[in-house]
């Protein structure tokens, strides 16, 4: 992560590798705004592949292995979290 980073703030921008991911349209997150009726319904015939999205999703190479930069940068906020936690535990008053 901290390549990435430096790779960011001081060079061109991170190394990452675009892949195109197909999404169902039926399985985005919907908001409720009502009723039923007014969410999202596909229709067709059966055994029509149901209609889909395709957006890049980028990721990251490390050993040889992609892994999702939204997944990466996940698991990076989460133990930056846990660091904050600690350290504000850790420096408490006493009383």
């Amino acid at each position: 992560m901290n390549r990435q980073r430096i790779a960011i703030v001081k060079l061109k921008g991170a190394e990452t590798k675009p892949e195109f991911v197909s999404v169902p349209i039926a399985e985005l997150r919907q908001e409720s705004y009502g009723p039923p009726a007014y969410g999202l319904h596909v229709f067709g015939p059966p055994g029509m592949e149901p209609p889909s999205l395709q957006w890049k999703d980028y990721k990251f190479e490390f050993s040889g292995e992609k892994i999702s930069v939204i997944e990466v940068c996940k698991q990076y906020l989460e133990y930056l979290e846990r660091l904050v936690q600690g350290f504000i535990r850790d420096n408490e008053p006493r009383s």
